[in-house]
């Protein structure tokens, strides 16, 4: 018999914008300003260290499905 069919592989998410970090941000100050979950950003951006960030810093901002 043929083998089953594998389940679909997550897509990594899309990316709607990238947002430049600067001192002082929060993951919840960016996540409000573009009206997406912290955990998004988060899950998105799995190489960052958030507690660690530098000014200038290029982080992605996912596109949520709707």
């Amino acid at each position: 018999p043929p083998a089953p069919p594998l389940p679909p592989t997550p897509q990594p998410p899309q990316i709607a914008a990238i947002h430049t970090f600067s001192p002082g941000e929060t993951v919840d100050m960016i996540a409000a300003r573009y009206n997406v979950p912290a955990n998004s950003i988060l899950n998105a951006n799995p190489d960052l260290d958030f507690n660690q960030l530098r000014s200038g810093t290029p982080i992605k901002i996912p596109k949520l499905s709707q």
